[in-house]
């Protein structure tokens, strides 16, 4: 028999692992607006890292991460936490010519996040 167990519509009880995953989710976008120290206006950018944090450092039952399981290696990347400020260079040609020649060629922001293509994966530049 190849039919599948269905949820109802508008009975959260016949569908726990569904809401199971969205109550982590949404617990892990408090954790993290909390512990970054942003308003809740940044949820968006919150939920989307959490949901790549997520991926990349918690382990299954069989000990890898849900990364190692998709890519057959470790996230190569470093972690850093959201929000965290750091120094980033700027890709924009305008603002790059709006910087003084003899001056840093980084500037101050905050992190929100990794760019991943459509597959899971990130672009060569940060690897």
């Amino acid at each position: 028999d190849d039919r599948h167990d269905t949820s109802t519509p508008n009975r959260p009880a016949t569908n726990g692992i569904a809401e199971r995953c969205v109550r982590i989710v949404k617990e892990g976008i408090t954790s993290v607006l909390l512990h970054s120290g942003l308003s809740p206006e940044w949820w968006a950018d919150a939920m989307r890292y959490f949901c790549a944090q997520h991926n990349i450092e918690d382990k299954l039952a069989n000990g890898k991460t849900s990364y190692e399981m998709k890519f057959g290696i470790p996230f190569p990347n470093q972690m850093f936490g959201f929000g965290c400020e750091i120094d980033y260079k700027p890709s924009s040609k305008n603002v790059q010519n709006q910087m003084h020649p003899f001056g840093p060629k980084l500037l101050p922001g905050i992190f929100v996040g990794y760019h991943q293509n459509a597959r899971g994966d990130f672009p060569e530049t940060y690897k």
